[in-house]
């Protein structure tokens, strides 16, 4: 049981409603009524949801050294030591192909969300390997991220 906590935790499963914006559209369409839309917005919703969940994960695995030594992040699952670096990389591919099969299975993307979809998990990588330590770099990746869903 302690060690489902663990996942959870890693997954930081309260942080998923920012995924929210994927609903939005939806939502100020005037189409959430009609099943079609809703359900496309929830199958959205659950693959970013498992995406995101699968990016904390290598992103706790990767700063785990620095996360030990921070006054809050030193609680952090793998970082006190209730979840293994390899239990965390397994649960992060699980997720990253979960998602990508609920968006496959169930065409809550669709062929024309696939590139945006890449586009959050491409950018998000790259935020976590590289831009996280230039701060002022921060301000044009959110950008460039907002302007990946403009509506064509």
């Amino acid at each position: 049981m302690k060690a489902i906590k663990g996942y959870i935790e890693l997954m930081r499963v309260p942080q998923w409603v920012k995924n929210l914006f994927v609903v939005a559209p939806v939502f100020f369409s005037g189409h959430i009524v009609e099943s079609g839309f809703l359900i496309g917005g929830i199958v959205a919703f659950v693959a970013f949801c498992l995406a995101s969940s699968s990016i904390y994960c290598l992103n706790d695995v990767v700063d785990v050294e620095r996360d030990r030594l921070h006054p809050t992040k030193c609680c952090r699952p793998i970082a006190m030591g209730a979840v293994s670096r390899r239990e965390a990389l397994t649960l992060m591919w699980l997720l990253a192909m979960g998602s990508l099969a609920v968006a496959v299975a169930f065409g809550g993307l669709g062929l024309a969300g696939i590139p945006g979809f890449n586009g959050y998990i491409s950018k998000t990588l790259l935020h976590e390997s590289l831009v996280e330590h230039m701060h002022h770099l921060e301000a044009r990746g959110l950008h460039g991220e907002i302007g990946m869903f403009k509506p064509v």
